[in-house]
């Protein structure tokens, strides 16, 4: 297994059109985060747009690269100045196992390491090619390449069943309990408030026997029904009486939700 640089194996390509109105136009908002394959792109005549990509070649979203936005192209068209091409030397990798090198963590890291601005740091293509990865023999990655897009078929069907289950819930709640879009209610009408702020008291003691949440421990469980490490207080009469929660209570985090 030979240790490279991205530059050894892969270019950037710079190709450009005059006229884009008839192609399909690719802007960062259409890159996906963490999904291999382009979902999405915008079919519009109108585009300042000029930077050309052909099919199954990769776009890299240059601009904060902690995003790890970076997809194959389905199709030949234009994307955004924000948008580095990425296509692989003939001979030097498989085409097919690129893409794999390209979305991983270390590759995005690197990327954030030799990225440059203040709000909106860019990686520069000079600087990506760099990375250095091992790369088995070329007879060895058309079968790695196999096995990694069979693992990303079966992950991108897994989604679609998830979005599928989503839909079928709605489509449920609407039969059930109507269109919530054309009979609103207020919120206050069907449920009523617990504690609008939680305990905080500075030196609680946290060796006593009543189990106390935190945003923290609300992070990462579909269900609180799921075991939380919590820590754990000694509250006064008063204080167990107004911040008690008790079972089914819905807890909802007011700060930190878009993460």
């Amino acid at each position: 297994m030979a240790r490279v640089k991205l530059g050894d194996v892969a270019k950037e390509s710079k190709g450009a059109v005059k006229n884009a109105r008839e192609l399909p136009t690719v802007g960062l908002e259409h890159l996906t985060p963490g999904v291999l394959e382009l979902e999405r792109w915008d079919e519009t005549s109108e585009t300042t747009f000029t930077k050309a990509f052909k099919k199954d070649q990769i776009l890299f979203g240059r601009r904060r690269a902690y995003l790890k936005k970076a997809a194959v192209a389905p199709f030949d068209g234009v994307c955004s100045g924000d948008i580095t091409v990425i296509e692989a030397i003939p001979g030097k990798i498989d085409k097919r196992l690129l893409p794999f090198v390209i979305h991983n963590d270390a590759l995005f890291d690197f990327a954030m390491s030799r990225s440059a601005g203040g709000l909106s740091p860019r990686v520069k293509w000079n600087d990506l090619k760099e990375f250095e990865f091992n790369l088995p023999p070329i007879e060895e990655q058309a079968r790695i390449a196999d096995l990694l897009w069979a693992m990303n078929d079966t992950k991108k069907a897994y989604r679609n069943l998830l979005a599928a289950t989503d839909e079928l819930v709605k489509a449920r709640f609407v039969e059930m309990f109507g269109d919530l879009k054309s009979e609103k209610t207020q919120l206050s009408d069907i449920c009523s408030k617990g504690p609008q702020n939680g305990f905080y008291r500075k030196g609680a003691d946290v060796n006593g026997t009543i189990p106390i949440i935190k945003m923290k421990d609300l992070f990462g469980n579909d269900s609180m029904s799921e075991a939380v490490d919590c820590d754990q207080v000694s509250l006064t009469t008063s204080e167990l009486s107004r911040f008690k929660l008790t079972h089914n209570d819905l807890l909802f985090g007011r700060r930190s939700f878009v993460l």
